[in-house]
């Protein structure tokens, strides 16, 4: 099998994340995943498994767990979606996409095991787990891909769980309100399972603690375990001085931009200590997980296309800022994040997003913001329509520049920029992700 014939395989499948047309509850759930990994010989069951839904964050917490733990001396896999340039970036093993000859074995091994009524994220989950199963890793990290409870991933019984901030999105499927999202993300909760939980709206929160005291949880709250020191955002990084249960960190240091990032990271070091727990479990003797390893991993943490600074790449030298922001509260996160980091500075937004995304909220919080406005689209089926985002920020934006690709956004915004502004794709990670190939950069290059 070679490549082309092992996408071909994948692409065959009802894939959820090109189409908005399919009821959430009924056309998902978790037969298929477990089906096939029974099939498989239960390949989950290898290793340690680190388990992170929520709304904002949880890439990010995900590449901070896998980088401590990989730090630490732990071979780890990643499991992250969607990617940004190459389908492989979802599978990683100690920090790399899977190799093109390891992947295609591994979808050799999948293709027999799997049936037509399973869906594309049922198959790709599967194909992570063998793949980590074949590079004998000790730890995993999965990354859920839509809520949680019926999730392809949730078919896993994990060492740690955790939950990153909710908010509103995916509002179609998982509903309306906070407090029924949070109700879904807590649905990867296991008994006895220990669960580190970020910061969250009280709604949410109140509803995480009722799940964990009905199936047996344990919590571990952020907000009562954890101290967040002063934190300082600048052009090469984040750094805040961290204290959990189990040891005081110092001042720690990401190379990931925006206060928001001190409570993912901080996150991210309590599911590892946690995992680093259960493991001294089978080695005697083993000591808690180190401060220097904690910090290492931090510091080498790798997350593209979330608040990403790209010097000297407009067309006279200025910034471009790429962010996956696609929900209110990360376009918040970013507007923050930008006007700490280049204070007065106008911006021109390079904005696309998903038709089933809560436009409005993020034209409320970019809107105002911006110099000026381009609207575009990724080349996904899901992509709202330029002309649609226009109604949302015409109060603020009535002759925004409507363009019908990425490329031609990105044209659209250079043409007759000052020297002083700098430019923000955001509104999806589809649109990052083609402003990355549009300047020809690999995401998890050396």
């Amino acid at each position: 099998m070679n490549l082309s014939q092992a996408f071909r395989f994948l692409d065959s499948f009802l894939n959820h994340e090109r189409t908005s047309r399919w009821r959430y509850g009924k056309d998902l759930n978790l037969d298929g995943i477990r089906r096939l990994l029974d099939r498989l010989g239960r390949p989950d069951r290898r290793f340690r498994i680190l388990h992170i839904a929520g709304t904002k964050g949880k890439g990010s917490t995900g590449a901070f767990a896998a980088a401590i733990l990989q730090a630490a001396g732990s071979s780890v896999g990643l499991y992250t979606s969607p990617h940004l340039v190459d389908f492989r970036e979802r599978i990683r093993i100690n920090g790399r996409p899977i190799a093109a000859p390891a992947f295609c074995r591994v979808v050799a091994r999948v293709l027999p095991a799997a049936d037509r009524r399973m869906t594309f994220f049922d198959v790709t989950t599967a194909c992570a787990l063998v793949a980590f199963e074949q590079a004998r890793v000790e730890s995993a990290v999965l990354e859920t891909g839509l809520g949680g409870r019926i999730d392809s991933t949730n078919a896993v019984t994990p060492a740690v769980t955790g939950i990153t901030p909710v908010s509103l999105d995916h509002t179609d499927q998982l509903g309306r309100t906070v407090a029924r999202i949070a109700a879904e993300k807590g649905g990867i909760l296991k008994p006895g399972v220990p669960a580190v939980i970020a910061l969250q709206e009280p709604a949410g929160m109140r509803v995480i603690a009722r799940i964990a005291r009905r199936v047996g949880a344990p919590l571990r709250r952020l907000d009562r375990e954890v101290r967040i020191g002063p934190i300082r955002v600048t052009r090469r990084g984040t750094a805040f001085r961290l204290r959990t249960p189990e040891r005081d960190y110092g001042v720690v240091r990401l190379p990931l931009l925006g206060r928001h990032q001190a409570v993912n990271a901080a996150a991210a070091v309590r599911m590892a200590e946690l995992w680093w727990a259960s493991r001294i479990g089978d080695f005697p003797g083993a000591d808690r997980l180190k401060r220097a390893v904690v910090r290492q991993g931090l510091r080498l943490a790798v997350q593209p296309a979330r608040c990403q600074l790209l010097p000297g790449l407009g067309p006279l030298g200025q910034p471009v800022i790429l962010d996956g922001a696609q929900n209110g509260a990360s376009a918040w996160a970013l507007r923050r994040t930008v006007e700490e980091l280049f204070p007065g500075r106008p911006v021109c937004l390079i904005f696309g997003a998903c038709a089933d995304k809560e436009i409005g909220a993020m034209a409320e919080a970019l809107g105002p913001w911006a110099r000026r406005l381009v609207l575009t689209r990724a080349a996904v089926p899901r992509a709202a329509d330029p002309k649609r985002l226009a109604r949302h920020f015409r109060r603020w934006h009535p002759a925004a520049a409507v363009t019908g690709s990425v490329g031609e956004g990105i044209r659209a915004a250079f043409q007759g920029s000052s020297r002083r502004e700098l430019f923000v794709a955001a509104g999806s990670l589809f649109v990052a992700a083609e402003c990355l190939r549009r300047f020809r950069i690999l995401p998890y290059a050396d």
